[in-house]
């Protein structure tokens, strides 16, 4: 009977191995160098909060490689980055994003290099014959989007980010950030 236990705390080791050794990596510290900056750009590549009315508005996320390694960035799990929302008593109203599609040309993902980074650079609204200088994890430039008017509004980076190291796929959460911006 005294070995039904043992038996028992054995399958529970190898159960608690295993489950270490196969869960998912998950903000592992090995890419833990990683930072996520997002911005609001003017016409002269500066970052701002405040534009006036029908001033370009210039969305940039950079992704910033700290670390020794380098590593391959895959892809990102939300449609939404870069979505404006105005910001009214009442709450926040969705307005738009600025690009049409994510994931264009994202086949095998993009290498980063240890102290390297990669600039996703898109405008609210493109200027007239402007070339799509947009990073190709976002394509589309939307043509569409209203001026926005005067008032306040909002955007988030709030995504997971997924990276390769030799092979093995790694989930990043980008810490959450807010940009709270005005047109006057």
């Amino acid at each position: 009977m005294e070995q039904k236990p043992t038996k028992m705390a054995i399958s529970l080791l190898y159960l608690m191995i295993a489950i270490c050794m196969f869960s998912c990596n998950e903000n592992s510290s090995e890419i833990s160098n990683l930072r996520f900056e997002l911005a609001l750009l003017n016409d002269n590549q500066e970052s701002v909060t405040s534009f006036n009315e029908d001033d370009p508005i210039i969305f940039r996320l950079l992704i910033i490689n700290e670390s020794d390694l380098d590593v391959m960035f895959t892809g990102f799990e939300h449609e939404e980055i870069f979505k404006v929302y105005e910001v009214s008593v009442s709450g926040e109203n969705p307005v738009g994003k600025p690009y049409s599609n994510i994931g264009c040309e994202f086949i095998g993902g993009y290498p980063l290099g240890s102290q390297d980074s990669i600039m996703i650079k898109i405008p609210w609204i493109p200027k007239s014959g402007e070339l799509e200088e947009v990073h190709r994890i976002l394509c589309g430039l939307n043509y569409e989007n209203p001026s926005l008017e005067i008032g306040s509004y909002r955007t988030y980076l709030n995504a997971k980010f997924f990276f390769n190291i030799e092979g093995e796929e790694y989930i990043i959460n980008a810490p959450e950030k807010t940009i709270n911006f005005s047109i006057k």
